[in-house]
């Protein structure tokens, strides 16, 4: 399965995660490869690799990691699925930096399966904060996290096209604002650049593109 996505965590910076269309959501230690000195073999499943995280739909199989972020104090990642699902684990434990390279299994800390609409890619997520974040799907939405109520988003703007699984979406430097483009179909318009307040929770702009 495709890698769909690779960070760096903020804090430990041996540590790396990738997403996959396996059904996966690895942590490795590039401590490893740098020891062994062997770039093309070194960060492999027998060598860097320090814990698997499984992405499970509904009927326990597994369904393709799309998305990835680390919490700011690199203690945790949130992940969203091609279910429509967003999980949080917690990566303290069980490895990590300086860690056992076999690999583990683990349950997600917190799991919201129908965050986005199912059978929609999540395609991006990204943290404002250590409990706030925020999450982009193919399903046209954009919507706000608080994982300490992680059932119920703090809001969701809709009517925003995203027919291409790698929408983005970032915060300004001061978090008042996400910054998203959407995508559309030919002849169904133009593209976008929206600007939504998290404060107001309103669209405090838009911009057309060619």
């Amino acid at each position: 399965g495709a890698a769909t996505c690779a960070k760096w965590n903020p804090v430990d910076l041996q540590s790396v995660c990738t997403a996959a269309e396996d059904g996966t959501v690895r942590l490795w230690d590039v401590e490893v490869a740098l020891a062994r000195g062997d770039d093309r073999t070194s960060v492999s499943a027998v060598g860097g690799q320090t814990r698997v995280l499984l992405t499970l739909d509904r009927r326990g199989t597994r369904c393709a990691a799309t998305a990835i972020a680390w919490r700011p104090d690199g203690g945790a990642v949130l992940s969203g699925a091609r279910d429509g699902s967003l999980r949080l684990f917690d990566t303290r434990g069980g490895g990590g930096h300086g860690g056992s390279s076999k690999a583990g299994r683990a349950d997600a800390e917190l799991l919201n399966r129908d965050a986005h609409a199912e059978g929609e890619d999540v395609a991006c997520v990204r943290w404002r904060d250590e409990h706030v974040c925020a999450s982009r799907s193919t399903d046209g939405t954009v919507k706000l996290w608080d994982v300490r109520r992680f059932d119920t988003p703090l809001a969701t703007w809709d009517g925003l096209a995203c027919q291409l699984p790698m929408g983005c979406l970032d915060f300004s430097p001061d978090h008042s604002l996400i910054a998203v483009g959407t995508s559309v179909r030919r002849n169904e318009g133009k593209s976008k650049m929206c600007f939504l307040s998290t404060r107001t929770l309103e669209r405090v702009a838009e911009l057309e593109m060619t």
